[in-house]
Formats: structure tokens, C-alpha cells, sequence
């Protein structure tokens, strides 16, 4: 008789082995991908998570252990300073496609324990909070239109395994209505992790990566169902990890381990753009409206990538 599934011990030992490698791996994109606490000294030069639209750059900044916010609308020219937090830090996560408001989560403490979801306004030159108070809050995101705000929130921070490093899980995707601002829970998976918001142009579909559902598909902003995308990418095939960077009405851009692809929505067809200049996983990628340059950060450095000329230009985001 032959054996099947799990019913060897060498079977066994596969799977157990894979689900350790699994989880080391997503560990790690978990702490590259989500924000992260860092400890710099001052600098001239801007360094953290990042939104980048149309030239212009918001920003989070780290100084004496506490991150502000830093806003240009060129990013060769010296970011002026937005918020002053006295102790923790406020995370940029999204620049409005209008290009007037910045949403932002403040980590009041340092720690996600306690969040609270802000949109500041470049006009008003003042911060409306969203939800205050909030908990194990990873990322937020902007809806097209300018009136929702999607954001993930998990149960509890730990590790499952001895060598993967504590990160939030148990999460699901929660919505905020801008006007009101009224909460509704969008999803009900309970996921390990669910990372990349990106929101459709329509705002009828939020990409994500949920690692329970192996890797990258579409969450309804109506239903919460979710349609995991069949990928054919022949150069990079660990579905897992793959995260939607931006996306249009017939392709999107994701992040791969190390790499950045072009997909197309029809064909279900991959194109290779870069490898991660560093050599290392890229922390934030951005591209502009067009897709012709792309700003990325990886570690303490930033690059600019020209599409066209298929070059990368180290950057300095520079700051008072």
C-alpha cells in the first residue's frame, strides 16, 4: 500500500521542516515590510518609510529615537518638518492622490501596543485623528477617492517558532470612513499576517498579501471576500511573498523576494523590472503616476530608479 499525506515519519518531517522555512521567511518580510522602530542620531539626510507621488516625498525621520514627519514636493529640495512628537513616532504610510493630506500612524509610546490613525492636512497645516487609541496597528492606506482609510490590526504580537522573531498576527483589514469616521471590520480571517495594502483605482478591490491564503490576491471593499491572483512569473515563483506595490486598471507592480515585477491583469503574465540594488529585500518601493521612476529604500539608503534608462540614482532626502 502506498502512503499518503502525513502518514510517514519522513512526510512529517518535510512538512514540519518547511513550515519552520516558512516561517523564518515571513519573519523577516514582516519586519521589513511593517514598520519598524529605529534609533538614529540627527542627520541632514531623511531616513524611514516614505510615500512618494507625483515628485513629491512625505516622510518619516528619525532623530534622538523619535520619528517625525518631513514633507517636500521635490525631492531634491530640504523636506520641511510636519509634526513634532515629543516621545515616539509618527510612521508615514500614504500621500492623498490629490496631494493634500498625509496619513500617518503615531506611535504615541514607540510601541504598537498603543496607535492612533492621523490625516494631516497640507493646507490646514494640522492633524486630524482618526481612531485614537488603537492597537497593533501595522499599516494603513488611502482609498483613491479620499474617503475611506483601510487599515490592519492584529490580536497579539509573538513567535511561533524559536527562530522567527515576534511579529503581529491574528489580523484582519478594517475600514474607516473619513467623514464620520465609522468603523467597519472589511475581513474576518484571523490571518497570520496580511501585508501591501493597495488599493484598485476604483477602490472596488484592496490588494494584499495574506500569508494564511499563500500569498498575494484581492480583497472586495464591499464584502471582504478574497481572490488569491494565479501569478505566472518563472523567474520568481515564491507566491508566499509577493506584495502589490501599485496597481493600474489592466497591470500592477509587486515586490518578490529581492526583486520588483510588472504584472498584467489578462495574461496573468510576470515581467522582471529590477533586483534590489542592495542586494538585500527592498523596504518601501514607490513608483510615481506614470511608472517611470521608482523610489526605493532599503536600509538607511534610497535609490531612484529610471524605468527608461533602466538606472538607479542614489538619493538624500534632505532635511533642515
Amino acid at each position: 500500500m502506498n502512503n499518503i499525506g502525513l502518514k510517514t515519519p519522513l512526510n512529517r518531517l518535510r512538512v514540519i521542516m518547511n513550515r519552520i522555512k516558512q516561517i523564518f521567511v515571513i519573519s523577516v518580510f514582516l519586519t521589513t515590510i511593517s514598520c519598524t522602530n529605529k534609533s538614529m542620531e540627527e542627520s541632514s539626510n531623511g531616513t524611514g518609510r516614505f510615500s512618494y507621488k507625483s515628485g513629491h516625498v512625505a516622510f518619516t525621520n528619525y532623530g534622538n529615537n523619535i520619528g517625525a514627519i518631513y514633507y517636500t514636493t521635490n525631492i531634491d529640495s530640504v523636506a520641511q518638518q510636519l509634526t513634532f512628537p515629543k516621545e515616539g513616532s509618527d510612521i508615514v504610510f500614504d500621500l492623498s492622490k490629490d496631494l493634500s493630506k498625509i496619513l500617518y500612524i503615531n506611535y504615541p509610546e514607540a510601541k504598537m501596543e498603543v496607535c492612533n490613525i492621523c490625516l494631516y492636512d497640507l493646507k490646514d497645516k494640522k492633524a486630524d485623528t482618526l481612531l485614537a487609541n488603537g492597537k497593533l496597528i501595522t499599516s494603513v492606506l488611502l482609498s483613491s477617492n479620499g474617503q475611506y482609510v483601510y487599515f490592519t490590526s492584529a490580536a497579539e504580537i509573538r513567535n511561533y517558532s524559536p527562530i522567527a522573531r515576534k511579529a503581529p498576527h491574528g489580523m484582519d483589514i478594517f475600514e474607516i470612513t473619513i467623514e464620520n469616521k465609522q468603523i467597519r471590520k472589511l475581513t474576518s480571517l484571523n490571518a497570520y499576517s496580511i501585508q501591501g495594502l493597495t488599493t484598485t483605482p476604483n477602490d472596488s478591490s484592496i490588494a494584499v498579501n495574506i500569508f494564511d491564503k499563500n500569498g498575494l490576491g484581492l480583497v472586495s471593499t464591499k464584502t471582504g471576500k478574497f481572490n488569491k491572483l494565479r501569478i505566472n512569473s518563472s523567474r520568481n515563483e515564491v507566491e508566499e511573498y509577493f506584495f502589490a506595490v501599485d496597481i493600474k486598471r489592466d497591470s500592477m507592480i509587486y515586490l518578490a523576494p529581492y526583486e520588483l515585477y510588472k504584472y498584467n491583469f489578462k495574461t496573468n503574465a510576470s515581467e522582471f523590472i529590477l533586483r534590489c540594488p542592495g542586494g538585500g529585500q527592498c523596504d518601501v518601493v514607490q513608483p510615481d503616476s506614470s511608472w517611470t521612476n521608482i523610489l526605493i529604500g532599503e536600509g538607511d539608503q534610497t535609490y531612484l530608479y529610471n524605468l527608461s534608462a533602466k538606472r538607479f540614482t542614489e538619493v538624500n532626502l534632505k532635511i533642515k
